[in-house]
């Protein structure tokens, strides 16, 4: 069907356009622009809208820069359409990026939010780097070029099924870890369900022994942590990498560290599976399955409760820590509503311009 698409710029700035349809397509519409300086030498800005064949919003991308280069925000939304509920439900990431020249350090804070809540944070430093040479297949070596670390996910009831699009990758891989169990199961049980007796018997024994094998509760090493599985952080502290799984039970939010320094726990290959587990399983299998804290959400707040009769030195110490890397609770993060700045109102002036072009 016939569309059309055109953006307002009240400054000086040059729309270039990469793609303007005049139509829908039979597959995706895109149109791309890119925003240039007056003088047209540099990039400050780019942004892409998707259309599926309905004129329906596939999925918003745009990014800004600052004159210097230093300065970025980008912000992508996909908007998935739910079977179960029949609803679109928008998946946002949000990043603020700042490129310390000084320190020679790329400094990134980035919020992922599924239906408006926030779901994840991560804040990480890392070397610059000319992201023109970015790989196209994640790899573990991201991880570890990290020289500070910080992702939480947190999805406050049973996680079920994992998806790379709210989290953080690694935080994604760890809930994969999780989930994954409960999807062979499944996918198990409709093979076996609908046989028609074009297996043979051998191979129907062996799937048959496989579900036996995966709903037997021992052989799941995350079945021994307190709590329904809701969770996980991932930080990087000196040269260690902490894992700390997030369970809920009774309303409390219950947090037990392992170390997995060395393990190779995020290495996977282009399906994301495991290349070699072994001893990344053999850390969780020997971790020691108590609770470092507990906490529970009042009055919007996350509040440390005591495991016993009184909270020790050690649990208020590892709170303290946990919180020194994301200071408020995601209630609170999410209460902050980012404002929308309309530049012609601060632009009538030429000081007042020079302002907001840095």
């Amino acid at each position: 069907m016939p569309i059309e698409l055109t953006i307002q710029c009240l400054h000086p700035h040059i729309l270039k356009w990469e793609e303007i349809p005049k139509s829908t397509k039979k597959e995706r519409t895109s149109f791309q622009v890119r925003i240039l300086n007056e003088t047209n030498n540099r990039q400050l800005g780019y942004l892409s809208l998707d259309l599926t064949p309905a004129g329906d919003i596939d999925n918003k991308f745009c990014c800004f820069y600052n004159e210097d280069g230093t300065h970025e925000i980008m912000q992508s939304i996909f908007y998935e359409f739910d079977e179960q509920t029949k609803k679109v439900i928008p998946v946002e990431n949000l990043s603020f990026i700042f490129y310390n020249l000084e320190s020679g350090l790329e400094e990134k804070v980035s919020f992922y939010k599924e239906d408006g809540n926030l779901k994840c944070v991560t804040i990480n430093k890392q070397s610059l780097r000319n992201h023109a040479f970015d790989r196209i297949v994640w790899t573990e070596d991201e991880v570890k070029e990290n020289s500070e670390f910080f992702s939480r996910y947190c999805n406050n009831a049973t996680i079920k099924e994992a998806s790379p699009l709210i989290c953080d990758f690694t935080n994604y891989i760890i809930n994969k870890d999780v989930t994954d169990k409960l999807e062979k199961i499944q996918r198990l049980k409709r093979i076996l369900a609908h046989n028609d007796n074009s297996f043979s018997k051998d191979y129907y024994d062996k799937l048959k022994k496989e579900l036996e094998y995966l709903e037997n509760p021992k052989n799941d090493i995350f079945n021994d942590f307190y709590g329904e599985y809701i969770g996980n952080t991932i930080i990087k502290l000196d040269s260690k990498w902490i894992l700390i799984l997030e369970t809920l039970k009774d309303d409390y939010h219950y947090f037990t560290s392992i170390d997995i320094t060395n393990t190779d726990a995020f290495d996977v290959d282009f399906y994301h599976e495991r290349k070699d587990g072994t001893s990344y399983y053999q850390a969780i299998k020997n971790s020691d399955k108590t609770p470092m804290f507990r906490t529970k959400i009042e009055n919007g707040k996350e509040i440390l409760i005591p495991l016993g009769e009184h909270i020790t030195d050690n649990e208020l110490k590892n709170f303290e820590i946990f919180k020194s890397y994301c200071v408020e609770n995601f209630d609170t993060i999410e209460s902050k509503r980012m404002a929308t700045l309309y530049l012609d109102r601060y632009s009538q002036s030429k000081k007042s311009r020079e302002l907001i072009k840095r």
